[in-house]
């Protein structure tokens, strides 16, 4: 069997960790620049707020409710992120991080699940202040179902065990939405809607190689593990990344060509560690800044940067960057821009430089050594072209402290 542990309104519930007087409060967690709500707490949904709106439309509402913002702090939610990986790690041999706030372990052979269940979930809330839900199943389709089941039903108390029995199965399936199903996205959803499938029985019912035909492997193999197959494996689904990309708003817009190749290069270098944190290589990078989609004159400029050979250091990819920019600059009032690294390949590709194999080899060393030290809380190491810019930073304007990356954010207390 498997288990698929998901965090509860994870950014949410990571702010109310130092600030527990909030807890029962509205609480909101917007997007980049503060842009639109991106997390809700379970409060702040029993009073009608919705995802994804747009800051300025939620305003009312918060006022009325007197509901508490914050801007995303990632540092925080990394942090933490962390922490809930490494405890549950504990509890299984094989343990594979499927995102940010959830995660799969494999607990075949173990009897008494229901048990470890609530032992994690007690575990997770010791350790790290965070309330966590657990799925079992013995696939991840069904496992994923489960979650579901576990965080909607009350009576589940937190873990929903999908077991061999059929008819428990069934049951759980026939009352759950297609569309919710992993693997099924919205726009597959209204094609299986169209052909009468609506719950995730139905879909598991359905002829497999029509499945195939219409939908493609993904679909079907979903279908079969519905139906209490096994065929996603751990790490099965993970193929290796076909691009990276880095993209964001700017708090203010940029006119001039430094500032734009100083933030952009800020931006290569997060995607270069990526790449890197990937064991991957380059060859080709896009870069793309755009004017305002509602300024009623949207402008974009792009180039196309094609490397002499692929690499993973930064400083020469920030050489022909800074170029590729210049190349095709033009005077806009922008207020975005890109990096997307594509044309990737795995670290076993890689060839050093044959004229100068010391110099590359150098060069491999120095981004181990900068990757190793910004792995700590403080970014300590960056381009001289990329300077912390904040005048055009994210704007952040109801972020909390990061109580557990910066030194000087440290939690306070008074001892009477």
């Amino acid at each position: 069997m498997y288990a698929l542990v998901d965090c509860v309104s994870f950014y949410a519930s990571c702010e109310t960790v130092f600030r527990p007087d909030l807890r029962d409060s509205p609480i909101l967690v917007m997007s980049n620049n503060d842009g639109c709500c991106v997390t809700l707490n379970e409060k702040a949904k029993a009073l009608g707020f919705q995802k994804f709106k747009p800051f300025y439309q939620l305003k009312p509402l918060i006022d009325h409710h007197q509901a508490i913002v914050f801007s995303s702090n990632y540092e925080l939610y990394g942090w933490l992120s962390k922490q809930v990986m490494e405890t549950l790690a504990t509890f299984a041999s094989d343990h594979e991080v499927y995102s940010i706030d959830e995660s799969w372990l494999d607990f075949t052979g173990h009897s008494d699940l229901r048990a470890t269940g609530h032992e994690m979930i007690a575990t997770v809330q010791q350790h790290t202040g965070l309330a966590t839900r657990v799925g079992f199943g013995s696939n991840k389709t069904l496992c994923k179902v489960a979650s579901v089941v576990a965080k909607r039903v009350k009576a589940a108390n937190g873990v929903c065990c999908i077991d061999d029995d059929g008819t428990q199965r069934r049951t759980i399936l026939e009352r759950f939405p297609v569309g919710q199903v992993w693997g099924v996205g919205s726009k597959t959803a209204v094609k299986l809607n169209a052909l009468g499938i609506h719950s995730a029985l139905e879909l598991a019912d359905y002829d497999k190689d029509s499945l195939r035909a219409q939908f493609g492997i993904t679909v079907e193999r979903t279908a079969r593990e519905l139906n209490g197959q096994k065929c996603f494996n751990f790490y099965e689904d993970v193929v290796e990344q076909q691009q990276i990309i880095v993209s964001r708003s700017y708090a203010k817009p940029i006119y001039y060509l430094k500032p734009l190749q100083s933030i952009t290069i800020g931006y290569l270098e997060k995607a270069m560690a990526k790449l890197r944190a990937n064991n991957q290589i380059v060859r080709h990078i896009t870069f793309t800044a755009s004017t305002s989609r509602f300024s009623g004159n949207y402008q974009s400029i792009q180039n196309v940067i094609t490397l002499p050979t692929h690499t993973s250091d930064t400083l020469t990819a920030a050489r022909f960057v800074s170029m590729g920019i210049e190349q095709c600059y033009r005077r806009h009032k922008f207020v975005r821009s890109m990096v997307c690294l594509t044309g990737l390949r795995g670290n076993e590709y890689y060839q050093a430089d044959l004229l100068e194999p010391e110099q590359s080899n150098a060069s491999r060393e120095l981004m181990k050594v900068i990757d190793a030290i910004n792995a700590g809380n403080q970014k300590n190491i960056f381009l001289a072209r990329s300077p912390k810019l904040t005048q055009w930073d994210m704007k952040r304007e109801f972020k909390s402290p990061e109580y557990t990356t910066n030194w000087g954010d440290l939690p306070r207390i008074k001892c009477s």
